[in-house]
């Protein structure tokens, strides 16, 4: 059973990695909103995906270490991050399902 979601929310308070490598990520706009505080937050999407990294720190770090070589296709999904980071890490990423 496969179900379609817009929006997902995460709340870390410790490591926490959310690997989406072999979610069936369709067309549209889907937003994962992160609230972390004290937290190493790990986001892992397949590469055909288009990241708009959009989370705020707070006596932290957010990174976008999406694959500049492979930019996703003209109308592919886009992914939105935001939310924020209090003293904590966010690491968005893209990779193959294989890596």
């Amino acid at each position: 059973m496969f179900y379609r979601i817009d929006r997902a929310d995460i709340a870390a308070a410790r490591s926490t990695h959310l690997d989406l490598r072999q979610a069936q990520i369709s067309g549209g706009v889907t937003e994962i909103h992160v609230k972390a505080t004290c937290a190493a937050v790990k986001i892992t999407l397949p590469p055909h995906v288009h990241v708009v990294t959009d989370a705020t720190p707070i006596m932290a770090a957010v990174t976008d270490r999406t694959r500049p070589g492979k930019q996703p296709a003209h109308g592919a999904p886009v992914v939105h991050v935001t939310g924020w980071a209090l003293m904590s890490d966010i690491t968005v990423r893209t990779r193959d399902a294989d890596d």
